[in-house]
């Protein structure tokens, strides 16, 4: 139901669709199984119309509504990958099928009114008012910043304090939360805006490794070694042990003086990547930091 009516309507276009809020696999919100009930009755009542009695134009109603159908099944979810719900680029081959529809249905009112040219300048019109969304549309995937910025736009987490207590208001993307985040820390080296993204995730409860591999980062980058300690800590409580974050969490402690903690994901990182430089320039400054070993 998404897609055709955004073949219709091309509004409110995201890089990300979350599902509806509140869906869950043991609640199916009211508007999501009526749009289902609905899709069901009208492919039904297309079919029994067709058998019953065949035309070139129920033909060609039954041929692109099967394109579309068998084209569309292949990414609708049914086994779910990822958070998104749906997606526009699944949309490309699909809508050849509703496009067919919609030209044949054109191509017949067209011929029995005689009235090509009005037909043919509205899908001149048409093509041109769609043309310059498209062309508006494009700025929007310029960088990172701004394609995520866009979804956050549309999807943001609100919250409210009632009794005391933080609640969520409105659930996010926390994808798009994280992956400005990394933009702003890997590409831009804007750590405090990286930071306040992530904290939006930990305010939200999205409390995981990559999401504190995160927050480590800015926190270190931000010189907030203290914090970043625990950071590192708890995204690797949360199974990321990768060696970089040995090597990061050893350099906030070598900042805060914990030398002997230094030294010790130093060794590890090394450990686990013999080659790393840094890791081990880092190490040889925290044993001249450190003095001679008791």
């Amino acid at each position: 139901v998404q897609y055709v009516q955004k073949l219709f309507i091309p509004a409110n276009l995201s890089a990300f669709y979350p599902y509806p809020e509140g869906m869950t696999p043991e609640h199916i919100p009211p508007s999501v199984a009526g749009s289902a009930f609905l899709v069901t009755l009208s492919i039904l009542a297309v079919i029994i119309a067709w058998r019953r009695r065949a035309s070139p134009t129920l033909n060609a109603v039954v041929f692109g509504l099967a394109f579309f159908i068998v084209t569309i099944s292949i990414v609708l979810q049914i086994v779910g990958v990822g958070g998104a719900a749906y997606a526009d680029r699944y949309t490309y081959v699909p809508f050849i099928g509703l496009f067919a529809i919609l030209g044949w249905l054109l191509h017949k009112v067209a011929s029995r009114f005689r009235v090509e040219a009005v037909c043919y300048g509205l899908i001149v019109l048409v093509s041109c008012a769609f043309a310059f969304q498209s062309n508006q549309r494009i700025g929007v995937w310029s960088n990172s910043d701004t394609l995520w910025s866009d979804v956050i736009r549309q999807y943001p987490y609100e919250f409210r304090v009632e009794s005391g207590t933080e609640i969520i208001v409105r659930h996010g993307v926390a994808a798009a939360y994280l992956n400005r985040a990394q933009h702003y820390i890997y590409d831009l080296d804007q750590f405090a805006k990286a930071l306040a993204d992530v904290e939006v995730l930990l305010r939200a409860k999205v409390k995981t490794a990559i999401v504190y591999r995160t927050y480590a980062s800015a926190l270190r980058m931000l010189s907030r070694h203290a914090e970043a300690v625990d950071a590192f800590t708890e995204a690797m409580r949360l199974g990321d042990r990768k060696f970089d974050l040995y090597r990061g969490r050893g350099t906030s402690y070598m900042y805060i003086g914990r030398y002997d903690e230094a030294e010790r994901d130093f060794l590890q990182a090394l450990k686990m990547r013999p080659s790393d430089s840094l890791s081990m320039a880092r190490l040889k400054m925290t044993r001249s930091a450190r003095g001679p070993a008791k």
